[in-house]
């Protein structure tokens, strides 16, 4: 791509960009997961492919990546009165929008030449804006951001986008496991049983919605006594219900029908005991691999090849020991979980508030509670709040993926447990004014989530708040997680250069800092597709909390904190 040019106040009056072509529209975006279709843009920078060096192959698109803004002035004023301002506009011009964000979007290989690249990002409703109407609503945007507030140094782009809800003697919930060798598959394969966060779950009369459990409560705070409860989003476990309906439990089951949560829906489970035979066909044929080069190695000799039967019979123990406790874990599934539909009952909601958007605080009231069953998860015995860090990356490679600046107050480090307690929470004024940084010097909180459908994910917080509107016209604030930035990832596979934190079936994860503060639940996503998202949008933990304590004998509830690292440590020595 080439650069024009001459001020911004030049594209004030008429664009001095050609109009959007049909390839520029299916490809400005190339990169992003969703890679949603660019309808008008304000700026300087003219499109253009990259040539390519292989005769016979055509040119193809840059790659584009979304990071966070960092400090700028646009976040002193969007809140106060900016966004509005442009909310306005949208409505007066008959826009149907889905979300406002403010963000930066630079090619992969660009980002050091192109600091300045911070777009004011308007997803609007699938073919619902032509470009001649787009370009207009884009320039008069920019009048907005250069007249009204100085700020000349915003581009603005609309691009199609829906936000979409991320709602995709009984036996107890399994212990974790709690630690792994770094160069072996983890067995991942049980966590969905196990009652680290990211539960996957779904009402009992509404399987065909599942999301994922947010994190627990105690309901009588730091008292003893009193139930063990679980926050979530409300649209996975009540999605039928009214918007402007609450909810509350009833005992007598006259007045209201009681709701059941479940662990896993029907298709759901049949998938996991599918993956867990998978898992142990593949460790027995491991084992079958190990025995036969074992035969082979027999008449070889010299230090090498001792060497090499050693790694080799290491192997084979390894899988074996593998496969004998996932066969354990099968035999339990299905003698305990299987035999009925009661036995993946979690427990039941008792509390909901009205899905509106909160007046006070601009955030919806997307909540609801549930009561754990006991025989679930005792609450005497429960070791509180957990996160799983298992998955794909190593030890190591999370420490490299995390942001390494001398000045972070909430540094992450590398555990011995594979878990980590949910200790505390991020204030909202931090989540605007981060006291971490980035590996270039900018505010930056880093997070991490286990979504029931994404997995483990680490994902960067923007301190600029976003704001979407529903099919309803109703518009509530956000806290918006980017995808990891492409440079900082430990596999370069293709699906890892299309970078996501949330997709459907993550909402209610919890999101939580570098040291396990927690700062939301998931609430939605945008992208132009609907599994996958370019924004992933959190509840704040504040108003997540604020909105649980309107239930009746709810006030007094408090997050179940986790184990610190010292206890984890003390754990995984233990069970060495």
């Amino acid at each position: 791509m080439s650069n024009t040019t001459g001020p911004h106040s030049l594209l004030l009056t008429s664009p001095n960009l050609p109009p959007v072509s049909e390839t520029e529209a299916k490809v400005w975006y190339y990169g992003l997961p969703s890679r949603p279709k660019l309808i008008a843009r304000t700026g300087s920078v003219l499109f253009a492919l990259l040539p390519s060096f292989d005769a016979g192959y055509p040119d193809y698109p840059e790659t584009k990546e979304i990071r966070i803004v960092g400090e700028h002035k646009i976040q002193d004023v969007w809140e106060d009165g900016l966004a509005s301002k442009i909310h306005a506009l949208l409505d007066e011009k008959q826009v149907d929008w889905t979300s406002t964000d403010v963000v930066r979007i630079a090619a992969v290989e660009r980002w050091k030449d192109l600091r300045s690249s911070v777009v004011l990002w308007i997803g609007v409703v699938p073919e619902s804006l032509s470009y001649e109407r787009g370009v207009d609503v884009a320039l008069r945007c920019q009048r907005v951001l250069v007249d009204d507030y100085g700020i000349e140094d915003v581009d603005v782009e609309i691009r199609t986008s829906s936000v979409v809800k991320a709602a995709d003697a009984r036996p107890r919930l399994f212990e974790p496991a709690s630690c792994r060798e770094d160069n072996e598959k983890r067995l991942e394969v049980m966590e969905p049983l196990a009652y680290t966060l990211g539960i996957q779950i779904c009402g009992r009369d509404t399987q065909e919605v599942e999301g994922t459990a947010g994190f627990f409560l105690n309901e009588k705070g730091e008292g003893d006594g009193g139930r063990l409860l679980l926050v979530t989003a409300r649209h996975v476990v009540l999605p039928d219900l009214d918007d402007d309906e609450g909810f509350e439990h009833k005992e007598d089951p006259e007045e209201r029908k009681q709701c059941d949560v479940l662990v896993l829906n029907d298709a759901s489970f049949k998938k996991h005991v599918a993956a867990v035979e998978q898992a142990i066909w593949l460790r027995d044929r491991s084992v079958d691999y190990s025995k036969r080069d074992l035969a082979s190695m027999l008449n070889e000799t010299g230090e090498r090849a001792e060497e090499r039967r050693k790694a080799t019979q290491k192997e084979g123990e390894q899988a074996e020991k593998a496969a004998d406790l996932l066969t354990d874990y099968r035999v339990e599934v299905l003698q305990h979980w299987a035999i009925s539909e009661d036995n993946r009952v979690l427990g039941h909601v008792i509390y909901s508030p009205p899905m509106d958007v909160d007046p006070t605080s601009g955030y919806a009231r997307d909540v609801a509670v549930i009561a754990v069953d006991p025989d679930k998860v005792d609450p005497a015995s429960f070791p509180g709040n957990m996160i799983d860090l298992g998955g794909e990356h190593s030890r190591i490679d999370l420490r490299l993926m995390m942001p390494r600046n001398p000045k972070n107050v909430h540094p992450f480090s590398i555990l011995f447990s594979r878990q980590l307690g949910l200790r505390g929470i991020v204030p909202d004024e931090e989540m605007r004014n981060p006291v971490d940084y980035d590996e270039d010097g900018n505010p930056c909180i880093a997070v991490l989530m286990r979504g029931a459908t994404s997995g483990f994910k680490i994902g960067h917080a923007n301190s600029i708040f976003s704001y979407t509107r529903d099919d309803k016209g109703r518009v509530s604030k956000q806290w918006p997680i980017l995808p990891i930035p492409k440079a900082k990832l430990r596999n370069n596979s293709y699906d890892h250069l299309r970078t996501t934190f949330g997709k459907v079936g993550d909402s209610g994860a919890v999101v939580v800092d570098a040291v396990g503060r927690v700062g939301g639940i998931v609430a939605c996503g945008a992208g132009d597709r609907k599994c996958e998202f370019d924004l992933t949008y959190v509840t704040p933990v504040g108003a997540v909390l604020d909105f649980v304590k309107t239930g009746k004998g709810l006030e007094g509830v408090k997050m179940r904190e986790g184990p610190d690292e010292k206890t984890l440590e003390e754990q995984f020595f233990r069970k060495r």
